[in-house]
């Protein structure tokens, strides 16, 4: 199961939709259709919203990318800012993005349930772990692809080291 994080905030004719939402990426029963139907429908819609819906939908979908696990432990620092009613949960700590039996889901559960927060509070909170755990990924995919960005050996400094336009202010070149 691939569960990409999904916000959806239009307007139209004076009618807001502001949700959010955790959608899996090989549904097989579920089409973005059917579902955007459904939220219509909760929340009173006309139909002008469904193709907005979808298309929202399909964006954030087809440009979100998961990214391979990369050797090792690699701890990035995570922010939560939820707020519902008057109730605000800032908290900020190490996640290991590369760990794939981290659950953003059973985390987050296990959060809300310490704190004594309601359950509405744990899909926010898994999503915005979702996201930055997405986010922390492209950047170390990102950083691995470029090679590193400065190198240091003997005092002297090798900028972009390891790319093969720079090898030649390599050591030895």
């Amino acid at each position: 199961m691939q569960l990409i994080p999904v916000k959806i905030d239009l307007e139209f004719e004076g009618r807001r939709l502001k949700d959010l939402f955790l959608w899996d990426k090989s549904e097989p029963y579920l089409t973005l259709e059917s579902f955007a139907k459904i939220l219509m429908e909760e929340h009173n819609l006309p139909a002008v919203f469904e193709n907005e819906i979808v298309s929202t939908m399909k964006k954030q979908i087809n440009q979100f990318r998961q990214y391979k696990q990369m050797e090792g432990e690699l701890l990035k620092v995570i922010q939560l800012n939820v707020r519902i009613g008057n109730i605000v949960l800032r908290d900020q700590f190490e996640w290991d993005i590369n760990n794939p039996h981290n659950s953003p889901e059973d985390f987050s559960e296990s959060l809300c349930a310490d704190l004594g927060l309601g359950a509405e509070f744990m899909l926010p909170v898994a999503h915005q772990l979702r996201e930055q755990i997405n986010e922390h990924q492209k950047q170390a995919h990102q950083e691995r692809r470029g090679g590193y960005q400065h190198l240091s050996v003997h005092g002297r400094d090798y900028k972009g080291f390891g790319n093969k336009d720079s090898d030649k202010n390599a050591p030895g070149r």
